[in-house]
């Protein structure tokens, strides 16, 4: 089977220091939608942290506004804020070409693992 992964401009942003209960991703993608005006992909989470892909964005423009970011993902159900939320990550995702990948090697994510 062939298939393409194709390059995409986003930026990782990992936010530690927040309590996790009873989360519905689609709820808070939603939201960080509606605050970023691009698209947001809820990526990992944890008790304790989020990870996500925002679209489009750069990691200065993200860090500018750690404090509407936690203020706008307080809001969601299931999640809550503590004295220690802040981002501990927004980075750019690495543009790498089709020889730097191994074929075969099993990484990956988990639908091309799936696949």
């Amino acid at each position: 089977m062939e298939h393409v992964i194709a390059y995409a401009d986003k930026t990782v942003l990992k936010i530690d220091g927040i309590a996790v209960k009873g989360l519905k991703p689609e709820e808070l993608e939603a939201q960080l939608f509606v605050l970023f005006q691009r698209p947001v992909r809820l990526i990992g989470v944890t008790s304790n942290s989020l990870e996500m892909d925002i679209y489009n964005l750069e990691p200065e423009q993200i860090l500018s506004n750690e404090k509407g970011i936690i203020t706008a993902i307080s809001t969601v159900p299931g999640l809550t804020a503590t004295e220690v939320t802040q981002i501990v990550q927004a980075e750019k995702a690495k543009e790498v070409t089709a020889d730097q990948i191994i074929p075969g090697s099993g990484n990956g994510c988990a639908r091309e693992r799936w696949l």
